[in-house]
């Protein structure tokens, strides 16, 4: 059985995961956006094992859904 990460680890993964994405070119997110969505699902899975609630998950969360909003907005152009 896999070990659930508590709060401080899930942030300090999200950190790595937004270094990640501003350190690569505009033109890699396509590729990019499969792991960052992979490892933010499991990021969510273990919030929602521990029933986290407090101002660091808060920020988590807030996070996330600023990644799925620009994500939605990388990948379907400014028309949507």
């Amino acid at each position: 059985a896999a070990e659930v990460r508590p709060p401080r680890v899930l942030y300090s993964t999200l950190e790595y995961l937004t270094n990640l994405l501003l350190s690569k070119r505009d033109e890699d997110f396509p590729q990019l956006y499969p792991f960052i969505r992979d490892r933010m699902r499991g990021i969510q899975q273990d919030i929602i094992l521990q029933r986290a609630c407090d101002s660091l998950v808060l920020e988590l969360v807030e996070r996330t859904c600023r990644f799925y909003i620009y994500a939605e907005h990388r990948l379907c152009g400014d028309d949507v």
